[in-house]
């Protein structure tokens, strides 16, 4: 498997990697909406997901819930516990 750099986190290439896994899944479900829980930065979102699709991630580090948002990332700063209170929003996948 080969990894590519230009974030924090890399980007793994190969057709068994877990990135090129959830491309496929993607790609095969067409949502139209997507949360990311850890989602770093947000360079997998940023890398794998279709133009138009409403993407989310809950981040609790506020550097990269900064960079993911300003990828155009819907951030939410918060551990995962917090982060679902009083969240009433459905997503196609998570």
């Amino acid at each position: 498997m080969n990894v590519v750099n230009g974030s924090r986190y890399p980007h793994k290439i190969g057709l068994f990697s877990s990135h090129s896994q959830i491309s496929k899944l993607i790609n095969a479900l067409k949502p139209t909406s997507i949360l990311d829980v850890g989602c770093g930065d947000g360079s997998l979102l940023e890398r794998l997901i279709p133009e138009g699709t409403s993407v989310w991630g809950i981040e609790p580090d506020l550097t990269d819930s900064k960079i993911a948002s300003k990828k155009g990332i819907k951030i939410i700063a918060s551990n995962v516990e917090d982060a679902f209170q009083g969240l009433n929003l459905e997503f196609d996948v998570i």
